[in-house]
């Protein structure tokens, strides 16, 4: 950034029945954004109930005890406005964006829907079907088969992060469910709204603290925070045969930290250097750039409050499997071993520095942002001194982050293809565990 970020001026209180709001006036645009931060995701789903808090968080938008589904639609949609939602694992944010001029008339509807939903019979059953629908078309990709197994390897079945949506679970979610789901877990307490956009901020809170004071309903805080996963004692590979792919697709990974750690920045730079960096990551430059294996390689770090995973993702030709996953091995534990360099943390910091700058800019963003910061008990002060945080990691510190974190000796191998043509290719790794790709996750 070329001047330190300044988030532009908020108001920010606390109403008595324990939602958390901010207003930030913002007269760049004509727009006002409304968005609303549970402390429930799907991490919350009950057993063999996988879908409910997405299903659940649905049906808010659907309709009101006041305005049925096509009337409450049409209101919305009349005035040029837009509902949005983000379902995370911990976390779920539902939003309207609108006009400003248009607040006086449009809030009030958004608020009724958080408040009082109507639940309807027919789109619970039209948005359930749908659900399934896009599972079952998901369900033939390799990159969603080689992604479950390696959470269910990585977890097990006892943790949030390896249990999936299925048909089956989906199936078995009842509309009463949904609305218990809704009554016991969407509450104010604990939950954040953000309002910013053209108006003035005494008028934002008047606003919301006459919408939001008459919602009731008792307090739950913060639920359902996942664990760290542990980490495998030695290599495992699972080896999922779809016999019709002519590519095999290949993740490998292990456990990491969470967003609450300490190391998270420090950890972040050392991933773009070694796979998240385009062309120019360690794991690019090796199998793409110098080797010609495959199109892309990359590795992501994902992050919750505490779980977190290290993933590296590619595809390759079924009969180039072994070495291509030789490759990435060797390059991961030449990570581990050597660290980076002076020369390759300056680049990485200049991305990470121009990229928070991108992660700015427009009003709805900032929302976004002040959601993500305050669900992680952060202040305003971590984006706007995030270019000097940034700058003051030097070598030593990410290669610390990088032996402690960068597990060499236990790292999960998935790989989906066709079993005749990979299976010997893989024997040299370690004992294989064989699945079919329909095989339930």
């Amino acid at each position: 950034m070329n001047s330190p970020f300044v988030f532009p001026p908020a108001d920010e209180f606390r109403l008595d029945n324990g939602l958390s709001v901010i207003c930030m006036p913002d007269h760049e645009q004509s727009g006002l954004v409304v968005a609303l931060q549970f402390p429930v995701g799907r991490f919350a789903d009950p057993p063999g109930k996988e879908g409910l808090c997405e299903l659940t968080a649905a049906l808010l938008l659907k309709g009101t005890q006041t305005f049925p589904p096509e009337e409450f639609s049409s209101r919305i949609e009349n005035a040029g406005a837009s509902f949005f939602s983000d379902i995370g694992e911990e976390h779920c944010i539902l939003g309207l964006r609108m006009l400003a001029a248009s607040a006086a008339r449009l809030f009030p509807l958004f608020v009724e829907a958080v408040k009082s939903p109507l639940f309807a019979k027919e789109e619970f059953v039209r948005l359930r079907r749908e659900m399934v629908t896009a599972l079952r078309a998901e369900a033939n990709d390799p990159s969603f088969i080689a992604t479950r197994h390696f959470y269910k390897e990585l977890t097990g079945d006892g943790h949030p992060a390896g249990r999936f949506q299925t048909p089956a679970s989906l199936k078995n979610i009842t509309l009463a469910e949904a609305e218990r789901f809704f009554s016991e877990k969407f509450s104010p307490a604990g939950s954040l709204c953000v309002v910013a956009g053209d108006d003035e901020g005494k008028r934002l809170r008047t606003l919301c603290t006459e919408q939001f004071s008459f919602w009731k309903r008792p307090g739950i805080g913060r639920t359902v925070i996942a664990a760290p996963a542990g980490r495998v004692a030695q290599p495992v590979i699972r080896l999922i045969n779809k016999p019709d792919l002519t590519q095999a697709t290949l993740v490998v990974g292990h456990g990491a930290p969470g967003e609450g750690c300490v190391d998270k920045n420090a950890l972040s730079l050392a991933n773009h250097i070694f796979g998240s960096g385009n062309f120019s990551s360690r794991l690019m430059t090796r199998i793409r750039s110098v080797g010609g294996k495959t199109y892309g390689v990359s590795s992501q770090l994902v992050a919750e409050t505490e779980f977190g995973a290290l993933l590296i993702s590619t595809a390759t030709q079924n009969n180039r499997t072994r070495e291509v996953l030789e490759t990435i091995l060797e390059e991961h534990r030449r990570f581990c071993m050597q660290g980076i360099t002076a020369a390759e943390l300056a680049k990485a910091k200049q991305f990470a520095v121009g990229n928070m700058a991108f992660q700015l800019e427009g009003i709805g963003n900032i929302v976004d942002k002040l959601l993500w910061l305050r669900f992680y008990g952060r202040q305003n002060s971590y984006i706007e001194r995030f270019e000097t945080m940034i700058e003051a990691i030097d070598v030593d510190a990410v290669n610390a982050v990088v032996r402690r974190y960068f597990a060499e000796e236990s790292c999960i191998i998935v790989v989906v293809g066709k079993r005749t043509e990979v299976e010997s290719q893989l024997s040299s790794f370690g004992p294989l565990r064989h699945f079919h790709f329909r095989d339930k996750v």
